[in-house]
């Protein structure tokens, strides 16, 4: 069977947006809760290419970073390869801890 997917993302496309949202487990219930970036001294977008090649984008904040949500707007066209490519959050708070989101796949086309 012909797998019929078709990719959002296709190799060369640039404006392409990459947007995370950080989150961690909620200590009251079993699910998950947004992690406040607000305080940050960096936040970047981490992209493992189909080779392992990974790469730190810059980000912004989505909103004011209480939501846990940030994205990164490519220019230079960072999608240069078709396969399984990996993307997750990065976050270096002003304290000195350092914070890396779950890693998530997605697929880019030729």
């Amino acid at each position: 069977m012909a797998n019929d997917i078709i990719p959002d993302i296709k190799m060369g496309n640039i404006g392409t947006q990459l947007k995370c949202t950080m989150t961690k487990p909620d200590p009251s219930s079993s699910g998950r809760i947004a992690v406040d970036i607000s305080n940050n001294n960096t936040i970047k977008i981490e992209l493992e290419n189909p080779r392992g090649k990974k790469t730190l984008l810059n980000a912004t904040l989505t909103n004011t970073g209480t939501d846990g949500k940030m994205y990164h707007t490519d220019s230079t066209g960072v999608f240069d390869r078709s396969g399984r490519w990996r993307v997750r959050g990065v976050v270096t708070f002003n304290s000195g801890f350092k914070f890396q989101g779950t890693w998530t796949g997605f697929f880019v086309g030729e």
